[in-house]
């Protein structure tokens, strides 16, 4: 229910973002932020934490409970008209443990998420789609300082 609720206040902080933007030509533009660095997501019911930190190279290394996997990833440079960058991933190393959520990743899957970004660059949204009410998103994700 919480995690829903924090995905909610970022959707409307998109939707402030949206209204405070400078129209060109009838289109509304976004800040692009980098996703490079580390991201961490705390689940809001067991407190176990997921670590997200993507490299320059395009190496991608998560770790979720016990689980930890090496993927290799592609964002696109520009965002959709609906504000979200296509995340590309393909896992190359397991390591055959659990992560927060019970499951157990294997080498070679390849998934696709859409990353929202709040007006600030420090959290985002995963989504499974591009849907305005970000039913199909986990986070938001923060910005770890380095």
């Amino acid at each position: 229910m919480l995690k829903y609720l924090f995905i909610l206040l970022l959707g409307l902080s998109a939707v402030t973002l949206h209204a405070n933007q400078e129209h060109l030509h009838g289109l509304v533009t976004f800040p692009q932020f980098s996703i490079i660095g580390t991201w961490r997501y705390q689940l809001p019911d067991s407190g176990c934490v997921e670590t997200y930190e993507f490299s320059r190279d395009g190496h991608l290394r998560a770790s979720s409970a016990q689980q930890v996997t090496d993927s290799i990833y592609f964002i696109a440079d520009e965002h959709s008209e609906y504000a979200f960058y296509k995340l590309e991933h393909q896992v190359t190393r397991a390591n055959d443990e659990k992560d927060c959520d019970g499951e157990v990743s294997q080498s070679g899957i390849s998934a696709v998420h859409y990353v929202r970004f709040d007006d600030t660059g420090n959290s985002l949204v995963m989504c499974a789609d591009e849907s305005a009410y970000l039913e199909q998103c986990f986070g938001p994700l923060h910005r770890s300082a380095q």
